[in-house]
């Protein structure tokens, strides 16, 4: 009967390290099971410093990742995870290559919303009925501006 007992409770920490190890690997990769996760493009020009994984932000504060990146006859076309299901971006909206000092650093994009905010609060960038005109919504497609930098 002990003997039994031992082996469950090892049995169920091998269980239990092989859950956490999955767990942790689909987190590192940024898999996720959740849908709070939209998507938009970003077409470059330049497409210095990108690469997978080059995080977004918009004010400064980092609201996803880059996901992939096609190439193209006349231009870079970055595929963007947004993480945050609540940001509301108002049009006209660009994305911009930027990095985090003036000797080069790593690279980052920003988005930067030149639209007026409204105070209407029902609009959802991942809804059936999103006003493409007004916001940016899931799998919309914005234009980019490439890094700056002194030999340009």
């Amino acid at each position: 009967m002990r003997r039994s007992y031992r082996d469950a409770i090892v049995g169920f920490s091998l269980l239990g390290g092989v859950v956490i190890f999955s767990g942790l690997t689909f987190w590192l990769k940024g898999v996720s099971v959740s849908s709070s996760t939209w998507n938009i493009s970003a077409n470059f020009n330049d497409a210095t410093g990108l690469s997978e994984g080059t995080p977004v932000t918009f004010r400064g504060i980092k609201v996803g990742t880059v996901k992939k990146i096609v190439f193209t006859p006349s231009y870079v076309e970055a595929q963007i995870r947004i993480n945050k299901n609540n940001l509301v971006l108002f049009k006209p909206i660009s994305a911009k290559v930027e990095t985090s000092s003036l000797l080069g650093g790593d690279a980052a994009i920003s988005l930067i919303s030149e639209g007026k905010p409204t105070n209407n609060s029902k609009y959802s960038p991942k809804g059936k009925d999103c006003p493409k005109d007004i916001i940016l919504c899931d799998s919309d497609k914005i234009t980019g501006k490439g890094l700056e930098n002194i030999s340009k």
